[in-house]
């Protein structure tokens, strides 16, 4: 069974890593970036992406909640992608988007970083380095793949909460399960896109909201229970 996707990528500046992240993408979807009110014009994006501009910005959730309002035209997914990031499996979007659907869970993929590691998560056994899939408490907001209803009925992120930090988690954990694919493989440079927050008052307003604490390195430290 085939699924309609809409990807949508958030950008705000670095329009080079846009360029980057779409050239690959070889599967047939909709492809939507997602400009947050960058002030100067960027040029260079691939014939297969419809541009929205705008004119205010309003943040790494607003800008994603935005788009998902004005591009979505009744596709079966949704897709959050970072712009740094790049794809490492032809057959990426398809499989996660049937997972999502069946599972009625937000699904993402496996994570490699500059150094050549695994996205460590804290919630990973060794063992769940494995190919495969494995349930967990939440994902890296760099890719999440949704199923439009599930997307609606959670009501997008929590932008007033969490502008920029803590609103992928904040998701996932309203979700309630997650599923990695690990025959999915995502490369991400993280922070290339980094924009100085303030994210002490949304670190705390997720410890109070969830009952977890995070330690220095922002990884969350919880029950885990399935």
């Amino acid at each position: 069974m085939s699924f309609s996707i809409l990807v949508i990528i958030p950008e705000y500046g670095n329009r080079g890593l846009t360029v980057d992240c779409v050239f690959t993408i070889t599967e047939k979807v909709r492809i939507v970036v997602a400009d947050d009110a960058f002030p100067y014009d960027q040029q260079g994006l691939d014939d297969r992406c419809e541009l929205l501009s705008y004119h205010q910005n309003l943040g790494f959730s607003g800008n994603v909640n935005r788009a998902v309002r004005d591009a979505w035209d009744g596709e079966d997914v949704i897709v959050i992608l970072n712009n740094d990031t790049y794809l490492e499996s032809k057959k990426f979007f398809i499989p996660m988007a049937e997972l999502a659907v069946q599972s009625k869970q937000i699904v993402g993929p496996s994570i490699r970083l500059p150094n050549e590691r695994i996205s460590k998560h804290p919630q990973l056994l060794p063992e769940h380095t494995k190919k495969g899939l494995y349930k967990i408490k939440s994902l890296s907001g760099c890719c999440m793949v949704i199923q439009s209803s599930l997307w609606f009925d959670l009501g997008g992120l929590h932008e007033q909460q969490f502008p920029s930090y803590f609103s992928d988690t904040d998701l996932c954990f309203r979700a309630g399960k997650c599923v990695i694919d690990f025959s999915c493989h995502l490369y991400h440079s993280p922070n290339s896109t980094y924009r100085k927050v303030n994210i002490k008052p949304m670190k705390k307003a997720f410890e109070d909201k969830w009952g977890v604490k995070f330690d220095v390195t922002g990884e969350y430290q919880c029950n885990l229970n399935y």
